[in-house]
């Protein structure tokens, strides 16, 4: 996996708006793109990068850390990458959904998308698995229902504001989070497992 490499040896990629994986690279690689940030600060920075529509590889560790911007979800892929992505970012959360329905003995296939349809932005990570595509753990496409105590909004949603889906989606993201660590056997105090039994 081609990745940003970090004090820790290990290399990184994120996802950024436009659906796409993002490798933090010395300026001048090859194919490289010059992109412009604003950091935490709200000073303007660039990034020199290369960018790829997919990664692949076996899971080898699932971990959270908290970063600059909130919490992230480090999916570790192959013992040497990480794909880190903000658990309040629809990419994050679109693959905490789907976590639980992966075997996390084979490899897998991770796409990121950001697209817009009938007005709606669509945003997540497709996952391939022994050639096919990985669905959520919380959602019954067949009757269109969710599933597996996901939480959903209560009351009369008619009448809610936009603190009030903030709550709800918060809520989610708590339970979600929640989820990932009881699948990857993490209590309150451990920082992170090795997936090498799996």
């Amino acid at each position: 996996m081609i990745t940003e490499t970090r004090d820790s040896g290990k290399k990184y990629l994120t996802v950024l708006a436009d659906g796409k994986f993002h490798q933090t690279v010395p300026e001048g690689t090859e194919g490289a793109v010059i992109r412009e940030y604003e950091d935490k600060d709200e000073q303007k920075k660039t990034k020199t990068e290369l960018i790829f529509d997919s990664v692949s590889g076996s899971i080898s560790n699932i971990s959270f850390e908290d970063g600059d911007f909130g919490k992230n979800l480090n999916i570790e892929l192959d013992g040497d990458g990480v794909v880190s992505l903000g658990t309040s970012s629809s990419f994050g959360e679109d693959l905490m959904k789907k976590l639980p329905n992966i075997n996390l003995s084979k490899p897998i296939k991770l796409s990121p998308y950001a697209f817009t349809a009938e007005g709606k932005s669509r945003k997540g990570i497709t996952v391939y698995q022994d050639d096919e595509k990985i669905e959520s753990y919380y959602f019954d496409k067949d009757k269109g229902v969710a599933v597996n105590g996901i939480p959903q909004p209560q009351g009369d949603t008619t009448k809610y504001d936009s603190d009030d889906w903030k709550m709800h989606f918060m809520t989610v993201r708590k339970f979600l989070i929640k989820e990932v660590e009881k699948l990857i056997g993490v209590s309150d105090v451990e920082p992170a497992v090795s997936l090498d039994d799996f």
